[in-house]
């Protein structure tokens, strides 16, 4: 097992390689995420929806982290500390886009991460990146559904995606642990929660941490007025 970090070895970023970057850095805890995402996208040269897609993976990736596991974990057969931890950074990564978004075609969200392996001058774990992602490709559907089961994952606003096999806890007779597993929450605090708020308010609340954060605006009125505000 590598204990040298992987380092960006390409001549510029692309919109996965710095999430990637940025992922790693905040898994070492060098700075929080928001702070290390402002510093990179201020010395990097992305075009503004490169800069978006970076922004999407990053803070996604981060919000997701424990439902991406429980994703790649049933698909990886070594043991999680056998795994560098970058690699499981780029793995969660893929998965994001696999399941988690649907305008990133699949063939192109595994090949520019397992391109990543080689960027950042690991091209030996390329074939292991290549393997587990295209082993998730056939667990999941372009069906949707609104409620909640085994082989149906939470996506957003209420709504679930449908698998092809139950791979989450049966919510049933496992409710705790699928809403720590759905919504990337501790099992203590779903337990918590649960107690407190009941079923239906638990899968409310998940939907809400897993989304991303609302925008607020506050227009200066004596410099511009509202609705030209909003169009630029």
């Amino acid at each position: 097992m590598r204990t040298r970090p992987p380092h960006f070895s390409g001549k510029a970023h692309t919109a996965r390689s710095l999430a990637l970057q940025i992922l790693i850095e905040s898994h070492r805890g060098d700075a929080f995420a928001q702070e290390l995402l402002d510093k990179r996208l201020s010395e990097t040269a992305l075009s503004a929806p490169d800069r978006r897609l970076a922004t999407q993976l990053v803070y996604g990736v981060l919000r997701r982290r424990g439902t991406l596991d429980a994703l790649l974990r049933p698909r990886v057969s070594r043991l999680p500390h056998q795994v560098e931890p970058w690699l499981w950074e780029a793995l969660r990564l893929g998965a994001f886009q696999l399941a988690l978004l649907t305008h990133v075609p699949a063939h192109a969200a595994i090949h520019e991460t397992v391109e990543l392996a080689a960027t950042f001058n690991r091209a030996g774990a390329k074939g292991f990146l290549n393997a587990v992602l295209r082993s998730l490709v056939p667990l999941l559907t372009d069906d949707f559904s609104s409620k909640p089961a085994a082989d149906a994952l939470p996506w957003k606003k209420g709504v679930y995606r449908r698998l092809t096999a139950p791979t989450l806890p049966e919510p049933a007779q496992y409710p705790v642990e699928y809403v720590a597993a759905g919504f990337s929450f501790p099992r203590w605090l779903a337990a918590r929660w649960m107690e407190r708020f009941g079923w239906e308010e638990c899968l409310r609340l998940g939907f809400w941490f897993v989304g991303p954060a609302s925008l607020w605006l506050r227009c200066n009125t004596l410099r511009i007025d509202r609705a030209s505000f909003l169009a630029a």
